[in-house]
């Protein structure tokens, strides 16, 4: 059984204490980034000793892991303009804005660790594919209104959007420039949709 399976089987007092110790996660990452975030004091906030913790997750890696599996199920939203270019502005508007938070430079960085830990690493693999697969649709919906050519790859139109701006964020450490997001989407829609 996966770690992921596991994390979910989980009910009465051990669902509040796991809530509590995820809200308390997440705010931490939400105040200060990564470096907030110790299993002292999410144990602290929570209410609840080290020990449990580290019994339930094992590291300070697979709890941040967790909390933000538990936040990307709860955060995935798909635009439905009926524009292809105008919902790749959205979803590229939205990165930005929340790549410019403290709880979204810690997400991304912590998607980007190179984990030793195999269940860190399928949570980490999960939580990407449901990420691209969620944004996918928007080109699966241009598809489908013959916005764009039916050998269109959404997975790779995703990518080319997205890639950008956690290389900026990540690899420069740079600001996203407000029309970004814009100049993204025109980008991928010129290969999309190239002139004729």
């Amino acid at each position: 059984m996966t770690e992921a399976k596991v994390r979910r089987r989980v009910n009465g007092r051990s669902a509040r204490v796991r809530r509590s110790v995820i809200e308390s996660t997440l705010g931490l990452l939400r105040e200060g980034g990564i470096d907030q975030v110790t299993v002292a004091e999410v144990a602290s906030r929570a209410g609840v000793h080290e020990t449990s913790i580290y019994r339930r997750w094992g590291s300070r890696e697979r709890l941040l892991i967790d909390a933000i599996l538990d936040l990307s199920e709860a955060n995935l939203s798909v635009p439905d303009s009926g524009s292809l270019r105008e919902d790749l502005t959205i979803l590229a508007t939205e990165l930005c804005g929340y790549m410019s938070t403290p709880l979204g430079l810690a997400v991304a960085q912590l998607l980007s660790w190179p984990a030793k830990d195999p269940a860190v690493t399928e949570m980490q693999t999960e939580i990407w594919r449901d990420r691209i697969a969620s944004a996918a649709k928007v080109v699966e919906q241009a598809i489908d209104r013959g916005e764009a050519p039916r050998n269109t790859d959404p997975r790779f139109i995703i990518e080319l959007l997205v890639a950008p701006i956690h290389w900026r964020v990540l690899v420069l450490n740079e600001q996203l420039e407000p029309d970004l997001p814009a100049k993204l989407a025109q980008a991928v829609m010129d290969g999309v949709q190239p002139p004729r």
